[in-house]
């Protein structure tokens, strides 16, 4: 469906998808292999025409695109192709002792039809990235690209059909009402990345079907900074690489800084060096300093600045809404009910405020960042101050002395809690998220009927059988792990189910 078409379009499209799932081709290893290797030859041979697209879009720097969007995607696929035949292969689960003689394993299988929602702060990667998992997992997918970035969709549709199965991966265009359109139909699971407000509606939405889904969303990311901290230079460092990245339009960025109050007027002298010596006495002729989304974005930002209650203005400040930017802005002292605080503000604006202790600053974050920010960021030279930041604050990632990592790493999980999101992926949980796992027992059938089925198992039951069965679990045991003891106890058991005669008749009566 491009930009403009029917339902009806949307419906065959729906169907064709179906037909071709149920062809089963998808859920081989050479068909999921080809689509992630012909991914990254299209990724290879256009690389720079999509960060030209990303250019056009968003006014995103180079090495920005370079590195956030298509290395990284690179870096995930080939982790991808190296790991995949270990990511399909089924999971034996040792079967509990009373189950013997059994097989039990996991297995990995695909949904079916998948929904990508993806966003325009990092079109390419955060899109492509969940679209990488789909196929990893033997699924068909469509992709619904953020209407904020028609130039590197068209890119993107070009190039699909040339090294993709399109039959089985589309790309649609459109807006808020060809997403409605879209979420109106039953998929097998969706992925979506955004705000959380959307991502209420995309649940709601699901619900309809009972459809699963992963919410990839935003919040209110906390900063800590400690009494002791080693080197504030590297903290203010830091803190401006993490919220000027992207122009600040990141679900990762660091949002506010409660900072003990005897590094407060420091650590804000540094965090004002730092954006001149990234992007110069005058960012908005920088190279490397991108731009808002649209104008809207940025008009919303200079409308925050312009409250007092948002706090004092010291570094930054600049909105051009023409030229959609927005100056690197320190703000200090901001009112923890003022606008500014209560929701993301997703741009290159950094609040500090100062705190006089820890207790002081859990408090603040529960007021402020709710009971699930994505993100928590801890400075300090004491690892047990660290650890008692993570023990009680709740986010759906964290990292000491540095921010943005969680979402850099190929094999841990990435994802929110809460209002955060929920669900997670990247690497082997990518594959797993957009996998059914089915587990699957395999029982003996002739081997011996004795054996297989115990009298014990059926009706009619007596109070000998009662005893017999709570005698079998305390000896036997439930759990997989089976001792000498318990393997004598299966002996027995057996013993007396297959010998009808004398002693172990008599025995044997109690549970036949």
């Amino acid at each position: 469906m491009s930009k403009g078409g029917n339902m009806e379009d949307l419906d065959v499209l729906v169907k064709k998808l179906r037909a071709k799932f149920e062809t089963q081709e998808t859920r081989g290893y050479s068909w999921r292999i080809a689509q992630m290797q012909g991914l990254r030859r299209m990724i290879m041979n256009h690389e720079s025409e999509f960060l030209d697209a990303l250019a056009t879009d968003l006014r995103k720097p180079y090495m920005e695109g370079l590195a956030a969007e298509t290395a990284s995607m690179l870096g995930s696929i080939d982790y991808a192709i190296k790991n995949l035949k270990s990511y399909m292969k089924p999971q034996n689960i040792q079967p509990l002792a009373l189950t013997y003689p059994s097989k039990t394993t996991v297995r990995y299988e695909p949904f079916g039809i998948v929904l990508i929602i993806g966003p325009f702060n990092f079109p390419f990667m955060l899109t492509l990235k969940p679209f990488l998992g789909a196929i990893m997992a033997g699924n068909c997918a469509v992709i619904k690209m953020s209407e904020y970035c028609p130039a590197l969709t068209s890119a993107l549709k070009k190039y699909f059909p040339m090294y993709l199965d399109t039959e089985s991966c589309k790309i649609v265009e459109g807006g808020v009402k060809e997403t409605e359109e879209l979420l109106k139909r039953q998929w097998d699971f969706i992925f979506f990345t955004g705000s959380p407000r959307v991502g209420k509606i995309v649940a709601e939405a699901a619900a309809q079907h009972l459809t699963p889904y992963i919410l990839e969303l935003g919040g209110k990311n906390p900063v800590i900074v400690d009494k002791h901290v080693e080197d504030l230079e590297v903290v203010a460092k830091r803190l401006i690489w993490g919220r000027c990245y992207n122009s600040g339009q990141i679900c990762l960025s660091p949002e506010y800084v409660l900072c003990h109050e005897d590094h407060v007027e420091r650590l804000i002298s540094l965090l004002a060096k730092y954006i001149r010596i990234f992007y110069g006495e005058n960012p908005q002729e920088s190279a490397d300093f991108g731009r808002m989304v649209t104008k809207e974005a940025a008009n919303r930002v200079k409308t925050l600045l312009g409250d007092r209650k948002n706090g004092k203005i010291e570094a930054g400040g600049k909105v051009d809404v023409e030229d959609r930017y927005v100056a690197p802005t320190i703000l200090s002292d901001a009112d923890f009910d003022s606008p500014i605080m209560k929701s993301e503000t997703f741009a290159p604006v950094l609040t500090v405020n100062r705190i006089k202790s820890l207790d002081e600053a859990v408090s603040i974050v529960g007021k402020v960042s709710g009971k699930s920010p994505l993100a928590l960021y801890v400075f300090s030279s004491r690892n047990s101050f660290i650890e008692e930041c993570f023990s009680r604050i709740q986010s759906g990632g964290a990292v000491a002395n540095d921010c943005l990592l969680t979402g850099v790493s190929l094999e841990s999980p990435f994802g929110g809690l809460g209002t955060s999101g929920s669900g997670c992926y990247h690497g082997r949980f990518s594959f797993e998220s957009f996998s059914h796992k089915r587990t699957v027992v395999q029982k003996l059938f002739n081997y011996n009927n004795m054996i297989c089925d115990p009298g014990l198992r059926y009706p009619p039951f007596s109070q000998q059988k009662a005893k017999w069965f709570k005698w079998a679990c305390k000896n036997v045991g439930i759990l997989p792990s089976v001792s000498w003891k318990q393997l004598a106890a299966i002996s027995v058991f057996l013993i007396v189910s297959i010998y009808p005669r004398g002693l172990l008749s008599l025995i044997r009566s109690w549970i036949v």
